[in-house]
């Protein structure tokens, strides 16, 4: 059981870390982590904060990300945030959301 867990929560961190990487195992995968691997197109990204990081100006605005706030930013700026830690992705109907800049 751990294997399996291990598996699907590395296959998802690829969605977020490389789009080659993630292509490139496709063949491998079942249908279901073929759709974990295959990363939203929507511009827009609602995020939970993980980790408390403060006032962060990005390109878009400026957000005060504190643990266990949510927020819309653009994915491209999201997903970097993501890949570090301080951020997950969330379906809008689990967290009210707020919008700080």
């Amino acid at each position: 059981m751990t294997y399996v867990k291990e598996r699907a929560e590395r296959i998802k961190s690829l969605k977020w870390s490389s789009r080659t990487a993630a292509m490139s195992i496709r063949p491998q995968l079942s249908a279901t982590e073929v759709e974990d691997t295959t990363p939203p197109s929507d511009p827009e990204l609602s995020v939970r904060v993980r980790k408390d990081c403060g006032e962060v100006v990005l390109p878009s605005g400026t957000f005060f990300l504190k643990k266990d706030t949510c927020h819309i930013m653009p994915r491209e700026e999201a997903e970097g945030l993501i890949r570090d830690g301080y951020v997950e992705a969330f379906e809008h109907d689990n967290c009210l959301l707020r919008w700080d800049t």
